[in-house]
């Protein structure tokens, strides 16, 4: 009997592969607070595993700027199987005071030593599955999950870039609305390293920098939800999801466009709204 028939729990989620991450997890544990009697890069890995926030289950990991015990000021003398239950408060407090407001433990070491800041990551160099992972994320995908993005190259990584030189500003200017068919006329204007090019069109888009955008709603099953309201004027479109949709609303002075669906058998629904 393994522990989870020993136990009598339900086997939809005691199951094998939660025993093997328990035997995995006190093994971790005995290295962490047993074995080891000092920072080690292994014990900096396994304590990450154990209390990161970042990564995803079972294969946790230390946020870039989470509050690291060895480098508090107040903890960075002791290793973590010497700690009080007032070290642990250390611990516990700066790590949400990070979590809840994104200030940086007062008490870390104010001088930066950069052997130290670097030395946990170079361990770790980039491997051919990570590579291929990170290629397939888009800007959202990579910042979302910890890493970062190169504005110049497009790309994901995990180191560090420098995009000051190189963001992507995009400007609108003689935005024109059409009451009568719901269309815009605009002239965008993007500037990447200084360099600019603008290009004007007109057709079923959104005008820039809008104060009432709206995001579709999916949360109702089988539906798709609108539900734009600028302190005027409310549009509210529940549409099934199923049946696909090129909506466009204009409210005063703001157009939103939305898709749902992206087939050519998208049906036009326009609305108007001012006064």
């Amino acid at each position: 009997q393994n522990y989870c028939e020993y136990n009598g729990y339900d086997d939809y989620w005691c199951n094998q592969d939660y025993v093997d991450y328990l035997n995995d997890w006190y093994k971790d544990d005995w290295y962490l607070k047993v074995t080891a009697d000092s920072w080690t890069t292994q014990a900096k890995e396994i304590f990450g595993k154990m209390y990161g926030w970042c990564g995803t289950w079972p294969n946790w990991e230390m946020c870039p700027d989470q509050p690291k015990p060895w480098k508090m000021k107040d903890l960075k003398a002791k290793y973590i199987s010497d700690w009080t239950w007032d070290d642990w408060d250390l611990f516990w407090d700066a790590l949400y005071d990070w979590w809840y407001t994104g200030y940086d433990y007062n008490n870390e070491d104010d001088q930066t030593n950069w052997e130290d800041e670097y030395n946990y990551e170079d361990d770790f160099d980039i491997d051919a599955e990570l590579e291929l992972l990170l290629a397939g994320y888009d800007e959202e995908d990579c910042l979302n999950y910890g890493y970062y993005w190169d504005n110049a190259n497009q790309s994901c990584g995990t180191e560090w870039v420098d995009n000051s030189g190189s963001e992507t500003l995009v400007t609108a200017s003689g935005e024109t609305l059409n009451y009568s068919t719901g269309d815009v006329t605009q002239t965008l204007t993007t500037t990447t390293d200084g360099v600019s090019t603008s290009v004007t069109s007109t057709g079923r888009v959104s005008t820039l920098d809008n104060e009432f955008d709206d995001e579709i709603d999916t949360s109702v099953s089988g539906y798709s939800i609108i539900n734009r309201y600028n302190d005027s004027h409310r549009s509210y479109l529940k549409i099934e999801t199923a049946d696909e949709a090129d909506v466009q609303i204009l409210q005063d002075s703001e157009a939103q466009h939305f898709d749902i669906g992206s087939s050519s058998s998208q049906n036009n629904i326009t609305i108007i709204q001012t006064d």
